[in-house]
């Protein structure tokens, strides 16, 4: 897969998984059924009228200054913002509950949880260095005597594989998922969540190594484990499906890679708000197991859908080019000269559009 394009996979496939702060506060019931009804919806992959309900209870919390319960409840909506691919939001919504927790003593826990999916979202920006500096931070607060840390701490090594993962260092990738593996296999628990999070990361890197059959039976039994704590539709499969096409297509097992893809999107498509940027990748993904499999003319139709939806949504912009020159080719080979020729114009006026912008660099 084209790296550029890559990028919000990283959302999908190793997202650090969010871990709702257990510690009880003291709630209204008012507040108490709002925000619990709220992490029901997120769960359960409904990530809008999650939104709602925990903005309902950041209220209540902030009327009885509650700064524990404000904290928790920017902690949660940050995860449902970074969902929903509101990345800016997620970060402030981040910070804002780390501001809080720090002020409130011995909250190391919940300091490290937050700093964990901070590093994710810094990841996905490929702010490397910002999400390898929290991630090392999370990791110093725990102390790895108790279930909830031990999982933390192997969730902390996964996140930090992934920044080197998609620095291409292989070595150093595979050694902290396979310490994180360690972690978990100590615990002596049922798999969970954290395990399918871990075993996906690893099919990954196998793959990337080429080593096809450990990288299947990494997803296969990823996907197994999520499907049975989650159901079979739930957002969270979409990462680890798409992984799998993509192996699939480099293995050239064309029908399993639209089967997977196919069902990734239908899982997409019902969601609400609908992720654009996560349907756009899979759009391209199918387009491509199209052209490899000769059949142009659907290529072509999924991939017009694909620019079509981008052109919709900013936040795509830096993906465009590479879509539209993914069309024009499709395009060339149907013999629609003109058409591929205005696309790979537009392709280059946007690359020579985001050469030319002016970007504020990261704030410390």
């Amino acid at each position: 897969m084209n790296e550029s394009i890559h990028r919000y996979l990283a959302s999908l496939l190793l997202f650090c998984i969010f871990a709702a702060v257990r510690t009880v506060y003291g709630q209204t019931p008012d507040y108490a059924v709002l925000r619990s009804t709220g992490l029901v919806e997120f769960s359960a992959g409904h990530f809008e009228k999650a939104e709602i309900l925990l903005r309902r209870a950041l209220e209540v919390a902030q009327r009885s200054n509650d700064d524990y319960g404000v904290a928790a409840l920017h902690h949660e909506l940050g995860a449902v913002y970074e969902n929903e691919e509101r990345r800016i939001e997620a970060e402030a919504a981040y910070a804002q509950a780390l501001s809080i927790f720090r002020r409130i003593p011995n909250k190391n826990y919940e300091i490290a949880v937050v700093l964990c999916n901070l590093g994710s979202v810094y990841s996905i920006n490929r702010r490397d260095s910002d999400a390898v500096k929290v991630l090392r931070q999370a990791s110093k607060l725990l102390k790895k005597n108790t279930p909830a840390e031990q999982a933390l701490a192997a969730e902390i090594l996964n996140s930090l594989s992934i920044v080197y993962f998609r620095q291409g260092n292989m070595s150093r990738a595979e050694a902290l998922t396979t310490q994180a593996i360690g972690i978990r296999s100590a615990a002596g628990r049922e798999s969970d969540l954290v395990d399918a999070q871990i075993l996906s990361n690893l099919g990954a890197i196998s793959q990337r190594q080429h080593k096809y059959v450990k990288a299947e039976e990494s997803y296969k039994r990823s996907l197994e484990i999520a499907e049975q704590r989650l159901g079979l539709f739930h957002p969270y499969l979409t990462r680890t499906l798409t992984n799998l096409g993509g192996l699939y297509t480099e293995m050239r097992r064309y029908s399993e890679v639209e089967d997977r893809y196919r069902r990734s999107l239908t899982i997409l498509e019902q969601m609400s708000p609908a992720p654009n940027g996560g349907i756009v990748l899979t759009l391209h993904w199918l387009g491509k197991n199209y052209v490899q499999q000769g059949e142009k003319s659907t290529a072509e139709r999924v991939l017009t859908r694909a620019v079509a939806i981008a052109r919709r949504n900013p936040l795509l912009d830096s993906e465009m080019p590479i879509l539209l020159d993914a069309h024009a080719d499709i395009l060339e080979s149907l013999g629609k000269i003109e058409e591929a020729q205005r696309l790979r114009a537009e392709a280059r006026q946007r690359r020579a559009a985001m050469a030319l912008t002016v970007r504020l660099p990261n704030p410390n």
